[in-house]
């Protein structure tokens, strides 16, 4: 079946698994498992993308094997002083705030099991290499869900690959688990 990854050394109330999903094509893509607490996340990997836990930050990192594209989901934080996940307007002050040189191409509404503002960005990075950054803020029960996928390539079709496949557990603490992604992923 599929080899585990498994983190316990951040805060107490989060874990992280990873398993290989059963698809027939190679490599398969990995189906990511997050608990907070009784709060339980599930989504899939886009192909090829490597994955590392920050427990103490309580985010996941999954990097493209070329290294042109990284995202970043970062469970429970804020978007700013009291501001909802779903202050457009906060969200998008954030977001020029952290990245003042930064151009918004787009603005938009994703949806990761509830909507939030989404936006696409483009800033020089320090090497003065043209990036492109997707980012969607989602409200959740453990705070604000944020996504942010930066690359060159693969940008939007990464983050898409995550929001598409992102679950949240029910009131009650379940999980259901989508049937495995399709092999045309």
């Amino acid at each position: 079946m599929a080899m585990a990854v498994r983190a316990q050394n951040g805060p107490p109330d989060f874990q992280f698994a990873a398993l290989r999903e059963n698809v027939q094509r190679e490599p398969a893509p990995f189906r990511v498992f997050v608990t907070i607490g009784t709060n339980k996340f599930t989504f899939v990997t886009p192909d090829g993308f490597q994955i590392k836990e920050d427990p103490a930050q309580q985010r996941v990192i999954l990097t493209s094997a070329n290294q042109t594209c990284t995202m970043i989901i970062k469970f429970g934080g804020t978007v700013s002083d009291g501001s909802s996940a779903s202050d457009t307007t906060a969200c998008r002050d954030l977001l020029l705030k952290q990245y003042p040189k930064a151009t918004i191409l787009n603005e938009f509404s994703a949806t990761a099991g509830q909507s939030g503002p989404a936006f696409d960005l483009q800033y020089l990075s320090p090497g003065g290499t043209s990036q492109i950054m997707r980012v969607a803020f989602i409200p959740s029960v453990v705070g604000t869900l944020e996504f942010k996928a930066t690359g060159t390539a693969n940008v939007q079709m990464s983050f898409n690959t995550i929001l598409r496949t992102f679950s949240t557990s029910d009131a009650s603490g379940k999980l259901e688990i989508p049937p495995p992604v399709s092999d045309r992923m």
